[in-house]
């Protein structure tokens, strides 16, 4: 079936090989996720292509939990194959076959228990910008009111019409639509003792994540200047290099370019400015870059390396190549809306954000009469370039619930990873 459905060559297909190294996407997924449950008879969801690695694992986890069922149909003859052995010895045998194919594997190592503090972490501050919403407050009554903040590319960033010149009209809609920040370009490099000639060349990310920081500290009720010489640890989720390829383009090339525009440096500049003694980090992990800059941040406070961690990430879509490639490997939803956890989720919508939040020890945060927000605790795999593996998240996840120590009624929200397609979304 899989051979037939990817259109690969039998004797290419490992079973421990997950099938996205072989290029089956989602709707293939989809598609052989059908057959086998019509082979079988089962509720076969194309999920757990990404929790049950290769076929091997498939045939695992069709074993475990319909070992006798599987055995039966494999014992009859399929409707389109040649006639095949009957009887219980021959059912039993199936269920042997595919039993002999689990594989356990030793855990990779985890951190030794008593080598890190477990307690609570506090978050006592927090700033962001998102689209169509300048600060916090404004997101949050966009989301309370349901608004639609999706809008059609803004001028000022680039004419999306331009890049439909050969695409099929049903699929412009992957180029058309995005989530945007106001006001990007506009920056006070005075404020920060940074001089207009060097600001010009800064990446807007730097500088947007730079005035994010400075808010969130404030948020936490202190000046920037209290936390100077401190173990304070900054770290950031970025991804895009968009100024650069537009820099690139009109032949700018000078020092100040190659300062503005490192990844390294969005995180670095900062800390340098503030005086910032902890570790100063960027993060790339893709979608969940943030998420794992707050994570990383946790864990630097837990083993003492900051007193007091700042986190978050950026966003900003100043150029048209990560959309255009984007559609090209078909992530983006061609009716601009992401459906999570939907159906009929056909892609994403790429929109921009920054968000911060200033952390520390719950117990320093009530001695220091902190305002807390939340407390939190905190850890990733992937089944291939463009999705997170479950049987690997769902440990993280698990290991997240369990530090905690919190029910589930008293948690206020789950993050969930991005989701773009059917298959995930099912």
């Amino acid at each position: 079936m899989t051979a037939n459905v990817g259109g690969m060559d039998l004797a290419r297909i490992d079973e421990r090989t997950g099938l996205g190294e072989y290029g089956l996407e989602s709707v293939a997924l989809k598609m052989l996720a059908d057959r086998i449950g019509e082979r079988f008879g089962v509720a076969f969801s194309p999920t757990l292509f990404y929790e049950r690695r290769g076929l091997g694992g498939v045939a695992d986890w069709l074993v475990e939990e319909y070992g006798p069922r599987v055995a039966a149909a494999v014992a009859a003859p399929a409707a389109t194959g040649p006639a095949a052995a009957t009887g219980p010895a021959a059912a039993a045998g199936a269920a042997s076959d595919a039993a002999s194919m689990v594989v356990t594997e030793p855990a990779m190592g985890a951190v030794p228990e008593g080598k890190a503090d477990a307690g609570p972490i506090a978050v006592i501050g927090m700033s962001g910008r998102f689209p169509g919403s300048p600060d916090l407050d404004c997101y949050w009554d966009n989301l309370v009111a349901c608004r639609d903040l999706v809008t059609e590319v803004p001028p000022d960033r680039w004419d999306w019409r331009a890049l439909c010149q050969d695409v099929p009209e049903d699929q412009q809609g992957r180029y058309r639509w995005g989530g945007f920040i106001d006001d990007v370009d506009k920056f006070d490099p005075l404020f920060f003792g940074i001089s207009p000639a060097e600001a010009e060349m800064m990446d807007p990310q730097q500088r947007v994540l730079l005035e994010t920081v400075w808010s969130a500290i404030e948020d936490a009720g202190y000046r920037p200047s209290r936390l100077a010489g401190q173990d304070v640890g900054l770290f950031a989720g970025v991804q895009f290099s968009d100024y650069q390829h537009l820099l690139h383009e009109a032949g700018v090339l000078n020092a100040r370019v190659g300062l503005g525009n490192e990844h390294s440096i969005v995180v670095n500049r900062i800390s340098y400015l503030l005086d910032l003694h902890g570790p100063s980090e960027p993060v790339n992990t893709a979608c969940s870059s943030s998420l794992v800059a707050v994570h990383r941040a946790v864990r630097s406070i837990r083993t003492g390396e900051s007193t007091v961690a700042i986190a978050g990430g950026i966003a900003l879509n100043l150029a048209p190549f990560s959309t255009q490639a984007a559609a090209m490997m078909g992530l983006l939803s061609p009716h601009g809306r992401c459906k999570t956890l939907d159906r009929s989720a056909d892609g994403y919508v790429k929109g921009e954000g920054v968000g911060m939040i200033v952390l520390k020890p719950l117990h320093q945060a009530t001695a220091d009469g902190d305002r807390r927000r939340v407390s939190a605790r905190s850890p990733s795999g992937t089944w291939n370039c463009t999705a997170p593996g479950p049987n690997s998240v769902t440990p993280w996840k698990s290991t997240a619930s369990s530090q905690r120590s919190a029910s589930s009624r008293s948690r206020g929200a789950a993050s969930c990873p991005p989701c773009r397609t059917a298959a995930w979304d099912r």
